[in-house]
């Protein structure tokens, strides 16, 4: 309902009271000239004449006036309420009699949801990976969604009805929800109630599956490459399948497995020898079997970059010390790796090997170590080791300690260290250190100890606490922290604990804490061993080793291989001559697959690391290709292509049963209800359909309005036109 609640007229001028004196002469000066007229003028022409003076001479006192017409509508807003169906492919399941999307369907046709839409506005949306409008006399989508994204969808439809009087959130579902935000998080900010409902049961499907693979992302050309592969049945028991690994229509490795008793999970393991170095994808599959659910979770892509040789290292140690002596034992265990060692004594000469001397000699080598290298072994091969990760492609490791105090020399002019040159005051505190994980160490592969993310992170609260530590100031823009600490001077300041970063074509990683070796010593102590620093040693040898492509524009996907329903993500990096990096580019991308009608054009933007990113919704399966083209200042500075793989096996896949405490969980924290069966019933009366008044405002300049010069104009060219007809002088 509008309605005009406030007109009012505000004149802005100063001297008001002047203007109105100098319009009140004005009219009293046409009123005494058309009093009297030669020659004589009817009276009905003289008032014609006098009102088109008084109309002109008005007009020009609201423009000097400066008046501003404010005129406020009120409006009422009618209540609405979202409602959001899950149309994921998990209601595609059926239940004792009926699928989940039909059990949807039947309570759709419950009589409140009319009521509802009586009381209030019913805004309809279906939601899977994504949010549609719907409408509920029209039948459901045939082609449901690969993924189930609940706190997504309440965050899309807030956003989409933000300025609307959105009084609740209805949600039907089964609660299974695998992708996005934390549905449960994102409810308690919304400030609305959100009302939820329980659709389907959970009977497990006759079905196999492959559950779970573990393997080694990095491997080298004829290893033998362990494949565990974990299977799950349902109504199967006592047959007889093969599970076999393919690369395009090569065979490479088959065992049978002899299914067990039904609900069990079964391991196998195969092996894989890599011929070539490369990117190599490798197919896992299983047969389906007659009478399976869910064809999906029976094949499985995975890909492995295969390197053509041994990793050749170069442990330089200030002394011999237990770091030393732990590192070199823990890279030793590791058959891919060639070691060789140089440990200075006390006078500063070489006690056992010796620095390589010139480019040839170090071009041999993939990494560089330094464990707590003195200043003079720094400064003295300053040059060889900047040009070795800069040109020429290879990676240094940093481990400080209180030997590098001594380093003044080199950080003053070394761009090689990951830190700022600004900040570089180096300062050595004794005091017990935890690194805690960044946003961005929780993801990386040097820090992640074990894949699931939570248990990673209590790993690294249990770990040994470190003795002492370099304090360094703040990281170079190009790099990133893993994992830090709270500085034990400046205890509000969080300070860098493991940093890595991009220089040049090589990589470098520099680690502050010390000493490193007690992760391998003191857990033995508590009964357990030293993995975890196997582990971590191995993780930062693979980052280090591996090369990213180092041309001046790298564009890429941040995974080979997607789940169907998985959100597709580009990253470009962007470089001049120089390897420094170009922040003010355009990246494009064109994207085709067989799944899709046409090409899809997706833009990059510039992300605070000064990386280009971009994240594209989720792609049905197929094989996609892409092209990047990348331009500054109207010139192309290049093209990239690449391509990636949506899988048929999707994350609605892995897992399939109901999730209603989830679902009570969203209502709880938002303020709204969980409803059983027939309790929804209860919903009109649990909703809070309040109307709300908006008041909009709007002024009217109306001294700078162009019909007040209009009306001034045509009022004298009017009179001037009378008067010249009636000879008036």
């Amino acid at each position: 309902m509008l309605g005009i609640s406030k007109l009012l007229l505000n004149l802005q001028e100063r001297n008001l009271e002047m203007v109105i004196g100098l319009f009140i002469l004005a009219i009293l000066f046409a009123i005494f000239t058309y009093r009297h007229t030669f020659p004589p003028l009817s009276k009905r022409k003289k008032t014609l004449l006098l009102a088109l003076r008084i109309v002109a001479l008005f007009s020009l006192f609201l423009v000097l006036s400066e008046p501003i017409l404010t005129i406020a509508r009120r409006h009422v807003q009618k209540p609405v309420i979202a409602l959001l169906l899950d149309t994921s492919g998990s209601m595609n399941l059926k239940g004792t009699d009926i699928k989940r999307i039909e059990a949807l369907q039947n309570l759709l046709k419950n009589d409140i949801f009319k009521k509802i839409s009586y009381l209030a506005e019913l805004k309809t949306f279906g939601f899977a990976d994504s949010l549609i409008p719907m409408n509920l006399e029209r039948k459901f989508p045939d082609s449901l969604g690969n993924a189930t994204s609940i706190g997504d969808a309440i965050e899309l439809v807030v956003k989409k009805l933000s300025r609307q009087n959105l009084r609740g959130i209805v949600i039907l579902s089964d609660g299974a929800n695998n992708l996005g935000e934390d549905p449960v998080l994102v409810a308690r900010s919304t400030n609305i109630p959100i009302y939820t409902r329980g659709v389907g049961e959970y009977i497990p499907p006759k079905d196999v599956s492959i559950e779970r693979m573990v393997y080694n992302d990095i491997a080298y050309v004829d290893d033998q490459i362990p494949v565990q592969v974990d299977i799950s049945q349902t109504g199967f028991d006592q047959l007889k399948i093969p599970v076999s690994i393919k690369e395009k229509k090569n065979t490479l490795a088959q065992q049978n497995l002899n299914l067990g008793k039904s609900g069990a999970t079964q391991t196998v393991d195969l092996t894989i020898i890599p011929k070539e170095a490369g990117l190599h994808r490798y197919d896992l599959a299983i047969p389906v079997l007659d009478g399976e659910s869910v064809k999906e979770n029976n094949r499985r892509s995975f890909t492995i970059k295969v390197l053509k040789s041994k990793i050749a290292i170069l442990l330089i140690s200030g002394s011999l010390n237990w770091e030393y002596t732990f590192l070199k034992r823990a890279l030793e265990k590791d058959k891919n790796i060639e070691l060789k060692t140089l440990v200075y004594g006390t006078k500063g000469q070489p006690v056992l090997g010796r620095f390589p001397q010139g480019e040839k000699q170090l071009s041999l080598f993939d990494i560089l170590i330094f464990i707590d290298p003195p200043g003079f072994i720094l400064k003295s091969h300053e040059k060889e080791i900047e040009d070795f990760v800069f040109s020429k492609g290879g990676s240094t490791l940093f481990l400080l300690g209180k030997e590098f105090m001594d380093t003044h020399g080199f950080m003053e002019t070394s761009s090689l260290l990951p830190f700022d040159p600004a900040g570089r005051s180096i300062t050595f505190s004794s005091a017990n250190i935890n690194l805690k994980l960044t946003e961005e160490g929780k993801l990386h592969p040097v820090t992640r100890l074990v894949e699931n993310s939570e248990e990673n992170e209590k790993i690294w609260s249990d770990l040994p606490p470190f003795l002492g530590v370099v304090i360094l100031g703040s990281v170079t823009k190009d790099a990133s922290n893993l994992a830090g600490f709270r500085n034990p001077q400046i205890p509000d300041v969080f300070s860098p604990g493991i940093v890595v970063r991009n220089y040049g074509k090589g990589k470098v990683m520099a680690i502050t804490t010390t000493p490193f070796w007690r992760w391998d010593f003191l857990l033995w102590g508590i009964g357990k061993d030293n993995q975890i620093y196997q582990t971590f040693w191995n993780n930062s040898v693979r980052w280090l080793v591996v090369r990213e492509d180092m041309d001046l524009i790298n564009l890429f996907t941040d995974k080979k291989i997607y789940k169907g329903g998985e959100r597709i993500t580009f990253k470009a990096k962007i470089f001049d001559q120089n390897y420094q990096k170009i922040g003010d580019a355009s990246v494009g991308v064109n994207i085709k697959g067989e799944a899709l009608p046409d090409s899809e054009l997706v833009n990059l933007s510039l992300d605070e690391l000064g990386n280009y990113t971009a994240t594209l919704r989720a792609l049905p399966p197929g094989r996609y290709s892409f092209e990047g083209k990348v331009f500054r200042d109207g010139k192309k500075l290049g093209v990239k292509k690449g391509e990636f793989l949506v899988e048929e096996y999707s994350v609605e896949d892995s897992d399939l049963k109901t999730d209603f405490d989830l679902l009570k969980r969203i209502a709880e924290v938002s303020g709204g209800e969980y409803y059983q069966k027939e309790q929804i019933e209860n919903l009109t009366g649990d909703l809070n359909l309040v109307e709300k008044e908006k008041q909009k405002t709007k002024e009217i300049q109306l001294w700078n309005h162009p019909l007040l010069l209009a009306i001034f104009v045509l009022c004298l060219s009017i009179e001037w036109a009378v008067r010249k007809r009636s000879q008036l002088l």
